[in-house]
């Protein structure tokens, strides 16, 4: 990876002199100097620019052999099997019949200074409700709350999503243990460690996987006051080198 929605490493693309650059661009489009880059050294660049939830992920998945591996028949028929893995391992994820029995409201957030939580519509949102969970945010997209918000919404269970999986405890973990609601009071306090977690990225069945056990965990424990730490490995590569996620 070399950037993400805000800025690009150019340096670096230079340096690895791919040939083909995937990305999800802004609103604004595809950044001009990525265009001028691209167009003098050769390099497709294709982008994806709605990534919000799981069929937009899905498509990615679908789409992508085709759009890196061009004629290649060789590469394209070993990316779309990578493609079918990775859709098939989801399929049998989010299978309603596989759905744990939960029904407190969990809140999933991504940092806590300010709150940045995920709302409806979200690709993790999307997850929560296929594996049988009620999402406490009401509202769509990446919402940032006050810490007043959230102990109105009274979450039952939080869920800190953090992109280090290096095994530290999260800054942000003792904020979360302080506040006035169902969740800290009863323990339900997890942390989710994957370096792909806030990226909505093929990645998403190693994330919905480890989101899966961190629910049944604490419905399983839910008066131990335990604090499960669901660690994912960061497994295989993908061809994306430049990718959005969440606004800074």
């Amino acid at each position: 990876m070399v950037g993400d929605l805000n800025h690009i490493d150019y340096e670096r693309l230079v340096r690895l002199n791919p040939t083909h650059v995937v990305l999800q661009p802004p609103s604004t489009g595809i950044d001009a100097g990525l265009i001028r880059l691209a167009t003098e050294r050769g390099i497709v660049v294709r982008g994806w620019p709605h990534l919000d939830g799981v069929a937009d992920i899905r498509r990615l998945v679908h789409e992508l052999p085709g759009s890196v591996a061009g004629d290649d028949t060789v590469l394209n028929s070993q990316m779309a099997l990578r493609a079918a893995e990775i859709e098939a391992a989801l399929d049998e994820l989010l299978d309603p019949r596989n759905k744990p029995r939960f029904s407190d409201d969990v809140m999933v957030v991504g940092r806590m200074n300010p709150v940045l939580a995920f709302g409806r519509g979200t690709y993790l949102d999307d997850v929560l409700s296929a594996l049988g969970a009620r999402n406490a945010v009401a509202s769509q997209g990446w919402v940032q709350l006050s810490v007043e918000d959230v102990i109105r919404i009274n979450p039952q269970v939080i869920v800190l999503v953090a992109g280090d999986a290096s095994g530290g405890e999260p800054t942000d973990l003792s904020r979360l243990h302080d506040l006035p609601v169902g969740a800290a009071e009863s323990g339900r306090v997890a942390v989710l460690r994957h370096p792909d977690a806030l990226l909505p990225s093929s990645a998403i069945v190693e994330v919905a996987a480890a989101l899966r056990r961190i629910l049944v965990e604490l419905n399983r424990d839910d008066t131990t006051g335990a604090l499960p730490d669901t660690s994912a490995t960061h497994a295989g590569t993908r061809p994306v080198v430049a990718r959005g996620g969440p606004p800074v």
